[in-house]
């Protein structure tokens, strides 16, 4: 099995479906898109990235043809079909500059409209001007610092955006930092290490965290235990659904009257959510929970035996599909058909291809 990983993913047909792979480490970032059966393309299409890849969506109905866009780990966005384009969202990105607010995680059609969030509380939308527009980030004090994993908008123009809060340390008094200085100046590395471990005091971990926008105002919700989520979508009657770590399953709109639906019998890490035929479907570690639309389980669907290190879930044409880190399979009459990938879907990823 190659070294190289499956790390960004979306169905584009019932028969279908692009995929990224690479490694996401430091250092130089390169990324292989391969399109499997997109429309006016061979049956297998390669293209190569200077970026690392996090998110692929869908679009439907994009102007100029495109089929998905790609984003990069450092806000580029690419539009993929017939013709190509890429633009940067301004600003966003971990950046090589030290002036990037962070990461890029996910990205969203939303009719004629993009979302798209990221680390440093980073959430954008992108308008039918083409122009992007940041809405959220570290400097709002409503907010903080939150490695934003998922976000979602509502029919109603509210907002819903999810992940994990940044550790807190207590920063070190006026003494504690003069003898930083001291050691810095005279000491050795392990010494000043260890000092710095000691003064700056973990206050608190990190921790899952979500907010809700309406009226251009973020508030936090309160969640049940400690753990991260993961992904956040909007149910058809409106109402934003968040999962994650530890089974943790919440619903709701108003950012004080979110509901917890997690059950004792969820010990799952749920990492994708997608709605099929309006249930919601929930992909754990080793099981995907189908729920009713009174979000009660109604069903469990196994993962496929050769593929057991999930990624996320994704729906096209009524068809759901499985991206796993090290394959892909779609769903069809009760029974999982695990797609043959080509080996140069697993070909090294160099900068000179």
């Amino acid at each position: 099995m190659s070294n190289y990983d499956i790390w960004a993913a979306c169905a584009l047909s019932a028969d279908g479906f692009a995929i990224s792979t690479g490694l996401i480490e430091d250092g130089p970032q390169f990324s292989r898109l391969a399109l499997h059966r997109a429309p006016g393309m061979p049956e297998w299409n390669y293209l190569h990235f200077e970026s690392t890849l996090m998110w692929l969506t869908r679009l439907d109905g994009w102007r100029h043809g495109a089929l998905l866009a790609a984003l990069g780990i450092d806000g580029d966005v690419s539009f993929v079909g017939q013709q190509f384009a890429s633009e940067q969202i301004p600003e966003a990105g971990a950046g090589d500059d030290e002036e990037g607010r962070g990461s890029m995680s996910q990205i969203r059609q939303l009719g004629d409209l993009l979302i798209a969030c990221g680390y440093g509380s980073q959430v954008y939308v992108r308008d039918t001007r083409d122009a992007w527009t940041r809405i959220a980030d570290s400097d709002d004090e409503a907010l903080g610092d939150n490695a934003f994993e998922a976000v979602a908008r509502n029919a109603n123009g509210e907002w819903a955006a999810c992940g994990n809060t940044a550790a807190a340390f207590r920063e070190p008094t006026a003494a504690e930092q003069a003898e930083l200085d001291r050691i810095a100046e005279t000491g050795t590395m392990p010494q000043y290490l260890a000092a710095k471990e000691r003064f700056e005091t973990r206050l608190a971990g990190e921790i899952g965290c979500l907010y809700v926008r309406n009226k251009r105002r973020w508030t936090g919700v309160d969640l049940p235990g400690n753990t991260y989520l993961e992904d956040v979508i909007v149910l058809e009657d409106g109402r934003f659904l968040a999962a994650g770590g530890g089974g943790l399953i919440v619903a709701g709109r108003d950012p004080y009257g979110f509901e917890d639906f997690s059950q004792p019998s969820f010990a799952e890490n749920y990492h994708s959510i997608c709605l099929v035929g309006g249930r919601p479907h929930l992909l754990g570690d080793t099981v995907i929970h189908v729920l009713g639309k009174d979000l009660q389980l109604e069903e469990e669907i196994g993962l496929p035996d050769e593929l057991q290190s999930p990624l996320l879930i994704d729906v096209a044409d009524s068809v759901l599909w499985y991206f796993d880190h090290k394959g892909v399979a779609k769903r069809r009459q009760n029974a999982w058909v695990i797609t043959d990938l080509p080996d140069d879907v697993w070909e090294e990823v160099r900068h000179d291809q």
